[in-house]
């Protein structure tokens, strides 16, 4: 499942977003279906978060971070690397979403 989140990502490199969201969702799913609160799980959601962001669908990017960043808080700590970048893209889509004053308390 993993390699589908790599092949995910390789379809958003070659400019097909919609087939990598579609792809990423799917795989999404099945690892949540299998470990819903593993770190690689919690990194295709990230991913996947992204990858919204990129399409323009900010409330679900935003949602999915917030899901993601919660999870990770608490399995990994705020210290953890991966914690940290949930928490700046979070902060990233706030902000474009207008919610600076978040934002800014997540940084």
């Amino acid at each position: 499942l993993v390699m589908a989140s790599y092949l995910a990502s390789t379809l958003q490199a070659q400019g097909d977003l919609a087939g990598a969201v579609r792809l990423q969702r799917e795989t999404l799913q099945r690892m949540r279906a299998q470990r819903p609160e593993d770190p690689q799980t919690l990194q295709v959601a990230a991913g996947l978060a992204d990858m919204l962001q990129a399409q323009g669908e900010l409330t679900a990017a935003s949602q999915l971070l917030q899901e993601t960043f919660q999870a990770q808080r608490r399995l990994l700590g705020l210290e953890h690397t991966s914690t940290s970048m949930t928490a700046r893209k979070l902060a990233e889509v706030m902000r474009a979403q207008g919610q600076r004053e978040g934002a800014v308390h997540l940084l």
